[in-house]
């Protein structure tokens, strides 16, 4: 934290740090045969980014996981340590497990867990763990890194009062923004609904009643024959519906009969342009990722070495042509300005270059764009099992509806016009998501300077809290661990590795018995592998039915040691200290 943060910390309160107020980075593993098939397990992608939703949520069963999960409980924090910078933090609702790229924090009586969970969100908390945590691609929280992460300890009522306050604020952001984010859905559909109308005569119906026009004619030699490539791929007839649909001025027209004398409506990009001859600078070309719906995406485009772009003049674009992409997202189409004239075209494009007496260009892009009967015709004749296409061929055979040359000037025009309306409701609608977006950490910001809710001078001091959560976390920490019990007052021989000391008999000290260093040793045979070694007779009547009385405890270890000599059948052994033992 700052300097100016720490100066500005409320009355009360005390500076400590994550780890000390919490158990961070303590977990409960789960394998996957231990977790229940109707329990719920919790991935990170199931969380959306900054605003805390949980937006997917699976069983065990529906996972199908393979690997060891995190077990939390219901009022737990669940904090996303793998790519902090996306403020993915929840608090569990009921119980489950999750991802280990998740951290549950247990809820403790001295601390809320909201008041934790909106510090974890809090700006000074993601700007301390965008520091620290390591890893270029995918950056990760390291446990110790969390544990000393800067935590602002409030008194315990006071942090009530701020979750509360915090709660109720943040609801009402959240329903405004819920309510805000509607604002594209609708621009969308009424974008779509002025391009309806438009192409389909009702925009300008008031218009025509002032502006009586004769009706274009064209001839049946101006229209292109449907035709298809590669054997397939045919463009649908018109439906009885479609042909009496439009006014009586209007027209169906291929689009194959709008384009210049000697120069065809629509022409397909080169073949013979290789991928592999682009370089990072050259002459621009336009591909199917640069075309969008409506503008070029000049960040996508490919360049062709100057030297290479002689065979491929026919294929230049021009002011006003419309780009079409023929694969992947097909249909998709924008109108050449000035920025993309003289750029080259892939074989994955269209190209529309019609007789602007006969129809505007932005006319023809709005039939395109809004057209049901185009849309219709290019979902039923588009062509490929796996990945669909289009080819030329079947772009000339679509039917576009197409008025007079002045009603498609007006028509223009209104849309236009409603699209600068709508432009301005965008814009409009980015200005105030951009305030929500600050809403929310203005809040957090200052509901940890203390200025959310009034201060009691009656609460209990932060700093007399955190004494006494140091003093149960240590009265925790000394509490034995779980495995072989110790008796009261006993205490534990540590283990030692290795050979044991030499066993020396000071003076004074009782010499241990004969009997009790046979208890204190293993005379069992040595483990073998396969059958057991056969007992000779001779040996097992010479076998001692008792241990010899032993003057010393040396001498009680040497006897044991020939006895298990003995037993071991004649097997050589390695002796316990390495001793000769006595003679006669």
């Amino acid at each position: 934290m700052s300097a100016e943060e720490r100066e500005g910390l409320p009355e009360g309160w005390v500076e400590t740090t994550l780890g000390v107020v919490t158990d961070y980075g303590r977990t409960n593993k789960a394998e996957p045969h231990e977790i229940p098939a109707d329990a719920w397990v919790l991935e990170l992608e199931d969380i959306e980014k900054d605003t805390s939703k949980i937006i997917n949520r699976a069983n065990f069963f529906e996972r199908d996981s393979k690997s060891t999960k995190n077990k939390f409980y219901s009022g737990d924090v669940l904090y996303g340590k793998l790519r902090p910078y996306l403020n993915k933090v929840v608090i569990a609702d009921s119980d489950g497990f999750c991802t280990t790229e998740i951290v549950p924090i247990e809820q403790k009586e001295y601390s809320d867990s909201r008041f934790v969970f909106y510090w974890l969100k809090h700006p000074t908390f993601l700007k301390y763990v965008s520091t620290v945590s390591h890893g270029m691609n995918m950056p990760r929280l390291g446990t110790e890194s969390g544990q000393q992460a800067p935590f602002l300890l409030a008194p315990l009522p006071e942090q009530i009062r701020i979750a509360d306050k915090l709660d109720a604020l943040l609801a009402r952001v959240e329903a405004g923004r819920e309510r805000l984010e509607r604002v594209p859905k609708l621009v969308k559909a009424f974008r779509q609904a002025v391009l309806r109308a438009a192409v389909s005569g009702e925009l300008t119906r008031e218009w025509r009643e002032n502006n009586p026009q004769k009706r274009l004619k064209f001839t049946p030699q101006d229209e292109t024959k449907r035709g298809r490539l590669w054997g397939s791929g045919i463009v649908p007839e018109l439906t009885e519906e479609e042909v009496a649909s439009l006014p009586s001025e209007w027209h169906w027209v291929k689009v194959g009969a709008l384009g210049l004398s000697g120069i065809p409506a629509v022409q397909i990009g080169p073949m013979s342009m290789k991928s592999n001859e682009f370089e990072a600078t050259g002459h621009p070309v336009l591909n199917v990722g640069t075309v969008q719906s409506g503008f070029f995406d000049h960040e996508k485009l490919n360049y062709l070495p100057h030297k290479l772009t002689s065979p491929f003049k026919r294929y230049i674009v021009e002011k006003g042509d419309i780009l079409f992409t023929r694969s992947g997202t097909i249909g998709r189409c924008a109108v050449a300005s000035s920025s993309e004239d003289g750029f080259l075209m892939t074989f994955h494009l269209l190209r529309v270059r019609v007789n602007q007496e006969v129809c505007l260009t932005t006319y023809a892009f709005y039939a395109f764009q809004g057209g049901h009967t185009v849309k219709r015709q290019i979902e039923e004749s588009a062509i490929g099992a796996t990945r669909a296409g289009f080819n030329t061929s079947l772009l000339e055979g679509l039917d576009i509806p197409l008025p007079p040359l002045p009603e498609q000037a007006e028509i223009v025009r209104r849309v236009e016009a409603l699209f600068a309306l709508a432009d301005r409701l965008e814009a409009r609608y980015q200005s105030a998501l951009a305030s929500f977006n600050r809403l929310t950490p203005a809040l957090l910001a200052k509901a940890f300077r203390g200025e959310l809710v009034p201060q009691d001078s009656n609460d209990e001091p932060a700093s007399v809290l955190l004494e006494r959560i140091r003093a149960q976390r240590a009265a925790e920490e000394s509490k034995p661990k779980r495995g072989r019990s110790v008796a009261p007052g006993s205490v534990e021989e540590p283990k030692r590795r290795g050979r044991p000391p030499k066993a020396q008999a000071e003076a004074g000290e009782q010499v241990p018995s004969a009997e009790a260093a046979a208890q204190a040793l293993d005379l069992q045979p040595p483990r073998r592998r396969g059958r057991p070694p056969k007992v000779r007779p001779e040996a097992q009547a010479q076998a001692p039915t008792a241990i010899p009385e032993a003057s010393s405890y040396e001498d009680a270890v040497r006897r044991l040691e020939a006895l298990k000599l003995e037993r071991a059948g004649g097997t050589r052994q390695v002796g316990l200290f390495d001793m000769e033992p006595a003679e006669g």
